[in-house]
């Protein structure tokens, strides 16, 4: 089976409470950063932080999040780097 790891940047936002409401939300669906440099994930090691980035390892969890995200309005960047379990 094929591991899958997911990547998602996201813009800020000023209400706090709504960052973390949906930090709580985002964890349910994997391992979330928050701030995470993008730079960590891209080949030519650029790019600024993404409010959260998170780390889906299934498709359920993946397809789960990303209904939750269209549902929310949310705009997102994926990024995917399948390995070889």
């Amino acid at each position: 089976m094929k591991s899958f790891e997911v990547e998602f940047l996201f813009g800020f936002w000023d209400n706090r409470g709504v960052m973390d409401e949906l930090y709580k939300k985002l964890k349910e669906y994997g391992r979330v950063r928050v701030n995470e440099p993008m730079a960590r994930h891209t080949n030519f090691k650029i790019g600024g932080p993404a409010a959260f980035f998170v780390e889906a390892k299934d498709m359920e969890k993946i397809v789960g999040l990303l209904n939750f995200l269209r549902g929310e309005g949310q705009d997102f960047f994926v990024s995917c780097n399948i390995q070889k379990a």
